[in-house]
């Protein structure tokens, strides 16, 4: 049984179809799955995988600028709360320890 998403994904197909005909420039555009899995968003490294310091690692977005022979890698982030002191504090917050 068809949704009503996949009817109008339907209907919207057929109207890009039309104005392809008449060489309107215009496309689908993708949610936030596809657009991270498609294959030249991978190719140029746009999502990295980055190691956890817990042994799992989070899909993040890699360096939008890229430069002749950079080798740039994703610096694994500290862990939740160990940098929040330091960054608090100068803004005259104290953390309040249990």
């Amino acid at each position: 049984m068809a949704s009503i998403g996949d009817a109008f994904f339907a209907k919207f197909r057929d109207i890009l179809a039309r104005l392809r005909t008449v060489r309107l420039p215009c496309a689908l555009v993708n949610n936030f799955a596809k657009a991270l899995s498609d294959p030249q968003v991978l190719a140029c490294n746009m999502v990295i995988d980055v190691p956890l310091q817990i042994g799992k690692s989070v899909r993040m977005p890699g360096n939008p600028f890229k430069f002749s022979g950079d080798t740039a890698s994703a610096v694994t982030p500290p862990p939740l709360g160990e940098r929040t002191e330091l960054v608090l504090r100068p803004q005259g917050f104290i953390p309040i320890h249990d």
